[in-house]
């Protein structure tokens, strides 16, 4: 799950968000720079659809899938007070600890209108290989910054 820091500079978890306004603090957020933390969302639904015979899915907020919260290089490079890093080279790289905002990842590039979504791309490919016939929905909103999504 992601981290920041808040105004005292303490370690906390980012809550979930629908990337817009609302925040959810009995929720958590994933590292979606963790192929892992896809993977474990894909066979979550998987195994709730088979297990409850579900055939779709409604994604609220798809707008915001999957949430990239900005890395805080700032922070990721911060040496201790011995000199030796505060994180490891893995955190740097997986961007463990991140600036609330919800504008970055896939949706502030210019990927994101020449190519389609990659997390939902191999989400749709993985249910269809197992589901075929399951049903896939993503509500978006517009306004600023979700004019192209």
């Amino acid at each position: 799950m992601l981290h920041y820091l808040d105004e005292e500079g303490k370690k906390r978890i980012c809550y979930g968000t629908d990337g817009q306004s609302m925040n959810y603090e009995d929720t958590a957020l994933l590292n979606y720079r963790k192929v892992e933390s896809w993977d474990l969302l894909i066979s979550e639904v998987l195994n709730f659809s088979k297990t409850y015979g579900i055939n779709g899915i409604h994604l609220d907020n798809g707008q915001a899938w999957p949430q990239y919260m900005e890395v805080d290089l700032e922070e990721l490079m911060r040496l201790d007070v011995d000199g030796v890093p505060a994180y490891t080279p893995l955190d740097v790289l997986n961007g463990e600890i991140v600036i609330r905002n919800e504008n970055h990842g896939y949706w502030n590039t210019n990927s994101m209108e020449t190519h389609a979504n990659p997390f939902f791309n191999k989400m749709c490919r993985k249910l269809w290989e197992e589901l075929p016939d399951f049903i896939i929905i993503g509500e978006c909103w517009g306004g600023y910054k979700f004019e192209n999504r």
